[in-house]
């Protein structure tokens, strides 16, 4: 485990991806799976790196991720994948709401040469309306979309979706902000005046209902500050905004799972367990990396041919040689 230096910034935080591409994807006509072109080896190189470094925690493996959260915010992690505005105030509620603690934690400006970020964006549960409900129906169609776009953050209905939210609709109101902007962040608030906010709920706060079915994640949220906000809490939203749109411009893979996904656990019960297993064995050294072309075939033969084979019928592409 990393401890901070004597002076901020003490840790380097990026949301990388070692490697290549981690979900499977087409590419000219072909399935390219990550366990087959070599990304998940990179990956897992990668972590048998930091392993040999004793560089992770000692229960990097066991632990769960809220109690992970405490090496986070006792400055014992030296490398961190967190979105801005979650690291930045679940860091500074830590700190008894010591905004210019705020400098201790810091973004890569870009990523290396040849590595991308995780998918941005969150895919969401989604609503799914068959074609066949709406077709030839505009009134219903627009009802519809009217009903999504009023549960999103900042709709007038949007206290009806949040989990103990009351049943009043509130026409009248018009003081929230909704803009998405083309760096891919947003500016979504509510103004104290709003009826819903009794004391329960703030201009920040997320709830499910959004996150959950509409793909709205807080993590590309720009945060605007307070009339009566301080310096340093101004300082604070500002250090964290520019965080986000550091994250928001680095290049990133897309989120072809949306695409590929197929019930894996259906076609092979017991290979994520398997899979897991392996990969541990081989970060801790337990098994050498020279012997990862074995491991692949091992995968394939406990279910990963199934997976990759079903993966490339639903994409309508080509099965890998490699999985022949």
């Amino acid at each position: 485990m990393l401890e901070k230096p004597s002076s901020p910034p003490y840790v380097t935080v990026a949301p990388l991806v070692p490697g290549g591409h981690l979900t499977a994807h087409e590419e000219n006509g072909v399935l390219v799976h990550p366990m087959l072109d070599g990304s998940t080896r990179d990956w897992v190189a990668f972590m048998h790196e930091l392993n040999d470094m004793k560089v992770l925690a000692p229960d990097w493996f066991t632990i769960e991720w809220e109690t992970a959260k405490s090496y986070m915010l006792q400055d014992k992690v030296g490398m961190l994948r967190y979105p801005p505005t979650n690291l930045f105030a679940e860091y500074i509620n830590a700190q008894n709401a010591d905004y210019t603690k705020a400098e201790a934690w810091s973004y890569l400006p870009a990523l290396p040469e040849g590595l991308k970020g995780a998918a941005g964006g969150s895919a969401g549960a989604m609503l799914a309306i068959p074609k066949s409900s709406v077709e030839g129906d505009q009134g219903k169609l627009l009802r519809i979309l009217h009903i999504m776009d009023a549960m999103c953050y900042g709709g007038d209905a949007y206290f009806e979706t949040v989990q103990g939210g009351g049943n009043e609709v509130h026409e009248g109101y018009d003081g929230d902000t909704r803009e998405y902007l083309e760096d891919g962040t947003s500016i979504c608030a509510l103004t104290s005046d709003h009826p819903g906010m009794n004391g329960t709920y703030s201009t920040t706060n997320l709830a499910l209902a959004p996150w959950q079915n509409f793909g709205y994640t807080l993590k590309w949220q720009i945060a605007t500050p307070t009339p009566d906000a301080t310096e340093a809490e101004i300082a604070y939203i500002d250090r964290a905004n520019a965080a986000m749109m550091t994250v928001a411009a680095y290049d990133k893979w897309p989120n072809d799972n949306m695409l590929s996904k197929v019930a894996e656990a259906d076609l092979a019960p017991n290979l994520k367990e398997y899979t897991l297993q392996q990969q541990y064995k081989f970060v801790t050294g337990e098994r050498s990396m020279d012997e990862w072309d074995a491991f692949v075939q091992e995968w394939l033969d406990q279910g990963g041919r199934a997976i990759v084979t079903a993966q490339a019928e639903k994409l309508g592409v080509a099965v890998p040689e490699e999985a022949k």
